[in-house]
């Protein structure tokens, strides 16, 4: 689990502050959910898949040929949990889904380590778990339509 019960003072036996991906990863609407000032929220990871459209054409002299066509639909999945407070309520849940609720139907700015994407909302769930602690993990999926990548010469 990703939540850490210590205090970090720089001198001490801890040599690294834990952390989350936030600080490498804004995501336009889900950033007042999910940031650094202590909320009981943080990111567990986050993957990128970028396709590329191209039509191979194998041919009877073992040699095979291709055509690139350029950037396919490439996919942003990001998960996360929500931690409980101290009466066993996820205070993190309603931000969620006004977060979810706002990003359906708009383009997304999506931006890791200072390389832009834009994306759409394709799926959205949570679980609510009560063992060990009350929390819940959500995972959010986007559709990239755009990126700062560039096209290849």
């Amino acid at each position: 689990m990703a939540a850490v019960f210590y205090t970090y003072t720089g001198g001490d036996i801890f040599k690294t502050i834990p952390g989350d991906a936030s600080s490498l990863v804004n995501i336009q609407t889900l950033d007042n959910l999910v940031s650094n000032d202590g909320s009981l929220a943080i990111y567990t990871s986050i993957g990128i898949v970028m396709n590329e459209i191209v039509q191979f054409f194998p041919t009877f002299d073992d040699v095979i040929h291709f055509l690139y066509f350029g950037r396919g639909l490439g996919s942003i999945s990001v998960s996360g949990v929500l931690f409980s407070d101290c009466s066993h309520s996820i205070p993190g849940l309603q931000s969620l889904f006004s977060s979810i609720e706002a990003m359906k139907g708009q383009e997304v700015a999506v931006s890791l380590l200072g390389i832009s994407f834009y994306a759409l909302v394709t799926s959205s769930n949570c679980v609510i778990m009560g063992e060990p602690d009350t929390m819940a993990e959500f995972q959010i999926t986007l559709q990239v339509t755009k990126d700062s990548l560039g096209s290849p010469t």
